[in-house]
């Protein structure tokens, strides 16, 4: 049951983008919302500049504190305006402190909350390296459902909220399936319609070398895949889901989901995640970390907890 929310605000118009999205789901679903911002350890940007001169007479305490009644007040009046639009919903804030992810951690734990719902740059490359993430470690290292609102193709604007069609890759493991549970919990309230998607890959990989698959046996796999598939979409249909599978062969999966979410129209892309780390990221890449730096529209991310050890 979706009863819980999370929204991570960083004090900018842009992590505010996030709020619609966190009305919209509370406003279907009863959820309460909880609205953190993480009053971060690192030094006031404001005072880098200041010769050792202009900071004589300068209390850090009384700074600090200022700081932490400035966010106070930036928290209160978003909280003030979602209870204007979510009568009758639970809605509070929390100023948090020290590392943002494990800030943010330890508040999702402690509400129990069901969802974290925040916005991200979806930096890639050299800035993603060196600047990080927070959306980037919480998917890595968190094990709570992740709905991710990245800016459209302008870098500013974003998606409005909406709910009413959700692409969910499968590929084919429990694990994967794992992510069918927050994506029920979201799309079942809103009414929303589901196509679930499997893509195979046409070539083996044998070592560094990569060969296309004889036809019969491309056969083979599209058949196991449509089974597969199909008798996951049955379970859901006797649960009342509107969901239909499709079936994709491409040799490459991450640009086989982008492409499916354009041609099919979705709202939301809702994909587990195996969380790979350093090395093994590097050489294997991932592609939920590959949708995520590319997607246009939400994503809704998890990963699992039983896949923890293998990261």
């Amino acid at each position: 049951m979706l009863d819980q929310l999370l929204v991570t605000l960083d004090g900018s118009n842009f992590g505010d983008h996030a709020l619609p999205f966190a009305q919209a789901i509370a406003k279907k679903t009863g959820a309460s919302v909880n609205l953190a911002h993480v009053s971060c350890c690192d030094p006031p940007t404001d005072l880098l500049q200041n010769t050792p001169f202009q900071y004589e007479g300068v209390s850090m305490e009384a700074y600090e504190e200022q700081h932490a009644e400035e966010r106070r007040q930036y928290l209160k009046e978003r909280v003030e305006a979602l209870k204007q639009n979510l009568p009758g919903s639970s809605v509070d804030s929390s100023l948090l402190e020290g590392y943002v992810t494990e800030a943010l951690e330890r508040q999702a734990t402690a509400i129990d909350a069901k969802m974290v719902i925040m916005t991200t740059h979806g930096r890639t490359g050299v800035s993603r390296a060196w600047l990080g993430s927070v959306a980037d470690s919480l998917v890595r290292h968190s094990s709570f459902p992740l709905f991710v609102i990245r800016p459209l193709d302008d870098g500013e604007s974003f998606p409005e909220p909406r709910f009413e069609h959700f692409l969910v890759p499968l590929d084919g493991s429990p694990i994967g399936e794992k992510i069918l549970e927050p994506t029920l919990a979201l799309g079942k309230p809103m009414g929303a319609k589901f196509t679930l998607l499997h893509v195979v890959a046409p070539y083996v990989t044998v070592g560094a070398r990569v060969s296309p698959l004889p036809a019969g046996h491309l056969q083979e796999r599209l058949e196991k895949a449509e089974e597969y598939l199909g008798g996951v979409a049955e379970r859901l249909r006797a649960d009342g889901v509107d969901v239909e599978p499709l079936i994709e062969s491409h040799f490459a999966p991450a640009r086989a989901i982008l492409n499916t979410a354009e041609a099919e129209d979705v709202d939301l892309i809702s994909i587990a995640t195996h969380g790979y780390t350093g090395v093994k990221r590097a050489l294997l890449g991932s592609v939920t970390d590959k949708v995520l730096r590319a997607a246009r529209w939400p994503l809704l991310l998890e990963r699992p907890a039983a896949d923890a050890d293998e990261a």
